[in-house]
């Protein structure tokens, strides 16, 4: 498990997660896009799946079928959720 600072443009703010370093982006996107919806109290959406994941640092979107651990993500990153 690693932790990141995960930015969320359209909410302007910034999450906290302890992810799965070798769990699938595709994955990992439902997943945060679940709990921070959860988190504010706002409906799921049905195209949840379809957020894009991105490093700041590099400022390209990670392929959803690569991990964290594969894609040189490590704790204390920072991604956007878009």
């Amino acid at each position: 498990m690693i932790l990141v600072d995960v930015y969320v443009p359209i909410m302007e703010k910034t999450f906290d997660f302890n992810l799965d370093e070798k769990a699938t982006i595709s994955d990992l996107v439902v997943e945060m896009g679940e709990i921070i919806c959860q988190k504010e109290n706002w409906p799921k959406p049905k195209e949840i799946g379809n957020l894009l994941l991105c490093s700041v640092k590099s400022r390209h979107v990670l392929p959803e079928d690569s991990t964290l651990e594969g894609m040189g993500i490590s704790s204390g990153s920072r991604l956007m959720l878009i």
